[in-house]
């Protein structure tokens, strides 16, 4: 786990090791254990890198890695390492280290980019062939390792920050496109184009997408990897469990190989705790877990933490995140963010990382990714009931009562007519009415903005069927958010997160599962409670509410320092011309948006 940034330079200006340690001293957070440069004997091509260590400890595994013409940096965990080199020694490779950025390398050696589909794992890397000049990259397949660049008709820029492309082209202009379409719509990305940031010129590295640079300047980026929402597992509930439980098992087993100590954010929901199960199926008990506890009885999982107690051996850690305290670390959450996030469930989580760092806990396992994929989120619940009633009108009334039971889902009329005929309803999307629904919220934007918004378009879809709207949250927009939270909160302390229930085998087969294995009314992910039936406690188990790590925001942005905060943000925004003095923005989007052009001027003015 680490920082990787590099440069390529078209023209004759070669480059220099200060410009180098220059990006990557921005992302000590993300390797304080070592650092290492290098540059082509040309100085045309530079490698930047810092490292957390995480498997093989020794300085020989340090990066940039070199084998023959070949140079590496790269920023992530292949935890099927092991398997893989095994693989390559039989076909004649000699390895000098025991980590698994050799096999990272070798791996492209011997199979070229095809070695892409053989990686289970998060990542993102560069390789560079110094006789041929050309750069070959890719970011793992959902994108849980960041990868962003810049590029001019002078030189490519890449780096696994921002901040660190910032501290060399010295300038950040914000894209208003992207503020309209988080003030309006609230989304912090663009689902129709995972490449664009909230800065000009600077993108990201699309999820499951690899690239090849030539020396001439030419950047081409292809998807190696794609979901297949069609189903087609023929077996029956039971069997489909025992075959999931077998995939997340080996999935968990992998991700537990670490040279340093492990542990577990627990919310006492259903995935932190099958993950925490299947832990202590490995045999790890008396490990550290980490939760985030709020005041609310509404919100707080201390109950459930204490059933799983009974039934697990852990050592508990519990977070009590407040108001206070989270506005003095405000500006310094956004630093390591970059981008706006949603919501201040991000801080709650900010706080856990903190936490591990102080106990010694360098790699957390998370159950990030199982909501999308098996239709955890109450709002699926109307999309199948939409495909339900499709398929049999007639069970429309009883369908409905049954998903009355999940907590929190909105089963009115127009709801789940929208997923009886999505395509109706797209059609609507498309029409310049649409956006009527929303002009109240246009309402106390600058003029300048709503100029920036009309290429803007109603991102909102319905969806035909429950394995087309969990395959476009897993890829499109959904997931994609959450792991870049997981990400910079993480490594802001240093530490590493693994994803269990992101193992490409176990999302391709969900997917091939039909749809009432994930969402039969009155449950949801229908499959992980039966698969861990006998796992975990029934109140863990077969629970219908959902809390995760969301705190009282509110309540908080109503308390005294944070409404002074506010205040700030909007006389900000005012200036900037992006709100007029009357609005209709959230006081969160304010924050999160004076904070962005904050960080843009905090290099541009370098």
């Amino acid at each position: 786990m680490c920082g990787i940034a590099g440069i390529y330079r078209f023209k004759a200006e070669t480059i220099q090791e200060v410009e180098l340690t220059t990006m990557t001293d921005t992302l000590v957070h993300r390797g304080p254990d070592d650092a290492g440069i290098w540059i082509n004997k040309e100085g045309s091509i530079g490698f930047g890198h810092r490292r957390l260590s995480i498997i093989d400890l020794d300085k020989r595994a340090s990066q940039p890695f070199k084998i023959d013409q070949y140079h590496l940096t790269y920023n992530g965990e292949i935890y099927n390492y092991l398997e893989l080199k095994d693989e390559l020694q039989k076909k004649g490779h000699q390895f000098r280290t025991n980590s698994d950025t050799e096999v990272l390398l070798r791996s492209y050696l011997e199979w070229g980019e095809s070695c892409l589909s053989m990686l289970d794992g998060m990542f993102s890397f560069v390789i560079c062939d110094e006789n041929s000049g050309e750069l070959f990259g890719a970011r793992d397949r959902f994108g849980e390792k960041p990868f962003f660049y810049f590029q001019d008709r002078d030189e490519f820029l890449f780096a696994s920050e921002i901040k660190a492309i910032a501290a060399q082209k010295r300038q950040l202009s914000v894209s208003l496109p992207m503020v309209h379409r988080y003030l309006v719509f609230d989304l912090v990305e663009n689902p129709d184009d995972h490449s664009e940031t909230f800065f000009k010129d600077i993108k990201r590295l699309k999820p499951a997408h690899s690239f090849r640079l030539t020396k001439s300047g030419q950047f081409r980026s292809k998807a190696y990897w794609e979901i297949d929402e069609k189903t087609g597992y023929q077996g029956s509930i039971s069997s489909a469990a025992g075959d999931f439980l077998d995939l997340i098992d080996q999935s968990v087993e992998l991700r537990l190989r670490s040279d340093v100590t492990l542990g577990s954010s627990l919310s006492g929901g259903l995935d932190s705790s099958a993950i925490l199960a299947c832990i202590s199926q490995h045999g790890l008990n008396n490990f550290q877990t980490f939760t985030a506890r709020f005041k609310d009885d509404n919100l707080d999982e201390g109950p459930f933490i204490d059933k799983l107690a009974e039934t697990f051996t852990f050592n508990r850690n519990d977070i009590w995140p407040d108001a206070s305290e989270m506005t003095k670390q405000l500006e310094q959450l956004y630093y390591y963010q970059e981008e706006p996030f949603g919501s201040a469930s991000i801080y709650a989580q900010w706080e856990i990382m903190k936490k591990a760092k102080e106990c010694g806990v360098t790699v957390l396992l998370d159950g990030q990714g199982g909501d999308e994929i098996l239709g955890g989120y109450e709002k699926y619940v109307p999309v199948r009931l939409g495909e339900i009633i499709r398929m049999n009108p007639f069970s429309g009334p009883a369908i409905r009562k049954k998903a009355a039971e999940i907590p929190g889902v909105n089963l009115g009329f127009k709801n789940i007519l929208t997923h009886v005929f999505p395509s109706l309803f797209d059609v609507l999307r498309k029409s310049p009415l649409a956006g009527t629904n929303r002009q109240y919220i246009m309402i106390g934007l600058d003029d300048s903005l709503k100029m920036a918004g009309n290429s803007v378009e109603n991102p909102f879809y319905s969806f035909s069927s429950l394995n087309e709207n969990l395959k476009y949250d897993t890829l499109n927009y959904g997931l994609s958010k959450l792991l870049r939270f997981s990400d910079r909160n993480s490594m802001a302390h240093s530490r590493e997160v693994r994803l269990p229930f992101l193992s490409h085998k176990l999302v391709e087969f969900v997917f091939s599962l039909p749809s009432e294995m994930k969402i039969q009314p009155p449950w949801t992910k229908r499959i992980l409670r039966e698969a861990f039936n006998d796992r975990l406690p029934s109140e863990i188990c077969w629970r219908r509410d959902k809390k995760g790590f969301a705190p009282p925001q509110e309540e908080w942005l109503s308390q005294g320092p944070l409404r002074e905060y506010i205040k700030d943000a909007e006389s900000a925004l005012i200036k900037e011309r992006v709100l007029k003095p009357i609005h209709h923005c959230q006081p969160w989007q304010v924050i999160m948006t004076s904070s962005l052009f904050n960080f843009g001027k905090s290099f541009g003015s370098k």
